[in-house]
């Protein structure tokens, strides 16, 4: 106790500062303001690109669906299988026993003129003029070489 009254009669000295008042936000402080803005800035740009990033998967999932639809699916099928039928006819009209090799069809605003003859150096080749018919300036030529090919009809 006789320690305690002792050390309350010796002089202490205390020492203080001014307390002065700070805004810990950079915007109204100064500090730091332009890494702030940034930190901002980028936050608000990711979140607009998750939100896009989003809106557009779920709009490839909707188109998606949409074609693999029961409807879709038999549309596709049947388109599938009049190109086969097409194809088919096609190949049976230049190759088969009897044939003319040339002929002509419209599919689908096209006018396709085919005809199997000879090139210059003796090959046989199948020469396709596609026109469209909207627009008879567009018209496009493929040569075909069919010589190498076996087993038609």
């Amino acid at each position: 106790m006789k320690k305690l009254l002792l050390l309350s009669l010796l002089p202490f000295s205390a020492s203080a500062g001014d307390i002065t008042f700070q805004f810990k936000s950079p915007s109204f402080n100064g500090q730091g303001t332009s890494s702030h803005y940034l930190t901002i800035e980028n936050q608000e740009t990711s979140r607009k690109e998750a939100i896009a990033k989003k809106l557009e998967d779920e709009l490839r999932a909707a188109i998606a669906a949409e074609n693999n639809s029961t409807v879709n699916r038999f549309l596709k099928n049947v388109e599938s299988r009049i190109y086969a039928e097409l194809s088919r006819q096609l190949v049976t009209n230049l190759f088969a026993e009897g044939a003319t090799g040339s002929g002509s069809l419209n599919l689908q605003g096209y006018n396709i003129n085919y005809q199997s003859t000879v090139d210059e150096n003796g090959a046989e080749v199948l020469k396709l003029i596609i026109t469209n018919l909207t627009d008879p300036t567009d018209v496009t030529s493929v040569t075909i070489p069919i010589s190498g090919f076996c087993c038609f009809g």
